[in-house]
């Protein structure tokens, strides 16, 4: 279980977070809860959580500076963030201090659970070789990632098991298909489409290596959907099967 804190100064969303979120289903364990940094770092040097939740203006001390003195002190927390729609000057801090996310308030407890279930999936699976086929937060970090790219990368970490392609991401942040996936071209160097295959292959690494789903399921809960259309895109990428993938990388690791 993952020790979980949640700093929000709001008492309807701090106690909302903390009652209405099914935490042993997302193997967690909420540890305690603070009205603002000050009482969430006292928090964090109390209970050395793995993951704290927190708004990033508060009284006393905000979320960004209990975050840096967190680390400061040495803490390896996963911040995740909430915001408002005017604070992208204060999301740029959250940024440079490698959150693992910003979510924008209202809070949508779906994505809130997506990016907690994230968070554990990789701590979980911590002993699988690290396959970075494309590494959204080595994009996301940079400050000056055009806005519509942000969202886009955002949008696929979160929905990258779903049916999506860059003409429905357009059409929600009302921009031009072209206009949107020239404009990934020009921050990644790839495409959406190769984007989106790699993350998701990346995800299913890590389920393979679980060994708690057949590669059927695994094609299911990756966004494939269709155990061809999964097989077919893993062995252009790593030039064998599933299968041979998790057989050979076993014995490599049995040799070391």
């Amino acid at each position: 279980m993952l020790r979980v804190i949640i700093v929000e100064d709001e008492n309807i969303i701090r106690e909302g977070l903390s009652v209405t979120l099914d935490w042993p289903a997302l193997q967690c364990t909420l540890v305690g809860t603070a009205a603002n940094g000050k009482e969430g770092l006292a928090l964090i040097r109390a209970t050395k959580p793995d993951i704290v939740i927190t708004d990033i203006r508060m009284p006393e001390m905000s979320g960004l500076q209990m975050a840096e003195m967190a680390q400061a002190e040495g803490f390896q927390v996963a911040f995740i963030f909430l915001t408002g729609y005017d604070d992208f000057k204060y999301v740029r801090q959250a940024l440079r201090l490698r959150a693992v996310d910003y979510l924008l308030k209202p809070i949508d407890e779906e994505e809130l659970v997506n990016v907690i279930s994230e968070i554990v999936t990789a701590k979980n699976v911590s002993v699988a070789p690290a396959v970075q086929l494309f590494d959204c937060r080595h994009y996301l970090e940079d400050a000056n990632l055009n806005i519509y790219v942000r969202q886009t990368l955002n949008y696929i970490k979160r929905e990258y098991k779903e049916k999506i392609n860059v003409e429905i991401i357009a059409d929600k942040l009302n921009v031009s298909s072209s206009y949107l996936s020239r404009k990934i071209k020009e921050a990644t160097q790839s495409t959406f489409g190769e984007i989106l295959t790699k993350y998701r292959l990346q995800e299913a690494v890590k389920l393979l290596y679980m060994g708690k789903y057949r590669n059927y399921e695994i094609a299911y809960l990756t966004g494939f959907g269709d155990y061809k259309n999964f097989c077919t895109a893993f062995k252009k990428q790593f030039s064998m099967s599933p299968k041979e993938y998790i057989k050979q990388n076993k014995k490599n690791e049995e040799r070391e």
